[in-house]
């Protein structure tokens, strides 16, 4: 039952400040209902609007991003100039990825805030989404001049510069940000990268799942839809190919999909195998495979260690597990 729904719990409901202490202790779904109880005694209360329409999306993302826009909007109109309403405007509209409007806010509250380095690096984010990597490399650019040891401006910039085709120059800010963070493995591999420097350690994992999270929520579409990709198939066509030529059906009692991606290779297995099982770094390309609805085990985790773990809990390659299938 709510907090407030005591006598002296409804008094404090009727506190905005009580909603911003639960907001921030992230109990989410009490500090909405406290914004709600108190909007409905004073529904032009504009910090209220605001925060109510900022937790929508911090809870749900896109999917309240009606509501949030009219909540945010209302409280805008009550303080036309409150640069942090125009922060939340551009947060509401990042979230359905409306990158322009939401660089329109966040031009706002720059202006407003001009020093404001999380103003900027707002900015520079959703210009760079939009694909205006000149002007969002201006915004680390100034960044950096407000905070020379910012922590990941550096890295940023040398991101956009790199979508420039500058290479030597993101060379320099990869080198900077290193000098911040020697330990950055990500910084290292892409300084390495620009300048052609062949001792240097494989791309990091991390890197690798950040990439693949990325394009996770348009990865089949442009790998099977544009690019054609027929490789599961094929691979399926394989392994039926080279079981008939070892005398043995198409039916395995256990398969590892590594590398599973969003599961392309799923359907295509799971009549074959009693037990389905597959492992990705990308935690995003594992909610895509889940959806599916074709893995009896799915796990996010580097291959190596994954199968090492898989051979002290039982499965080795001489019993329980049949099938293997890695596509690289």
């Amino acid at each position: 039952m709510p907090r407030w729904s005591s006598v002296t719990g409804f008094k404090s409901a009727l506190n905005p400040t009580e909603g911003v202490k639960l907001h921030k202790s992230r109990r989410l779904l009490e500090a909405q209902q406290c914004y709600r109880a108190f909007l409905k005694a004073e529904p032009a209360h504009a910090d209220c609007l605001h925060q109510l329409g900022a937790l929508l999306i911090q809870r749900d993302g896109a999917g309240q991003y009606n509501e949030a826009l009219l909540l945010v909007k209302a409280a805008i109109q009550l303080a036309p100039s409150n640069a942090r309403y125009r922060r939340s405007l551009g947060l509401v509209h990042e979230a359905a990825q409306q990158w322009l409007l939401a660089a329109d806010a966040y031009t706002y509250a720059v202006e407003k805030q001009p020093k404001s380095m999380q103003a900027r690096m707002d900015l520079a984010r959703v210009l760079k989404a939009a694909d205006r990597f000149g002007a969002a490399a201006d915004q680390y650019k100034e960044v950096i001049r407000l905070q020379p040891d910012h922590p990941t401006a550096h890295f940023k910039l040398a991101s956009v510069l790199k979508h420039l085709g500058r290479h030597k120059a993101a060379a320099e800010q990869y080198k900077e940000h290193l000098r911040i963070d020697p330990q950055s493995s990500s910084a290292a591999f892409w300084l390495a990268a620009l300048t052609h420097d062949s001792s240097a350690a494989a791309c990091p994992s991390s890197l690798v799942a950040r990439m693949f999270d990325q394009y996770a929520d348009h990865f089949d579409q442009h790998l099977v839809e544009q690019l054609q990709y027929k490789t599961p198939l094929v691979l399926m066509k394989c392994i039926q190919e080279a079981a008939a030529i070892a005398s043995q059906g198409a039916q395995w009692s256990c398969c590892i999909d590594l590398g599973c991606g969003t599961g392309l290779m799923g359907p295509l297995l799971r009549q074959h195998v009693q037990h389905l099982a597959g492992i990705d770094l990308s935690s995003k390309m594992v909610e895509k495979a889940r959806e599916r609805g074709c893995y009896d085990e799915l796990a996010v985790g580097e291959l190596a260690q994954y199968l090492e773990t898989a051979a002290q809990q039982g499965m080795h390659w001489d019993g329980s597990l049949q099938l293997v299938k890695l596509v690289c």
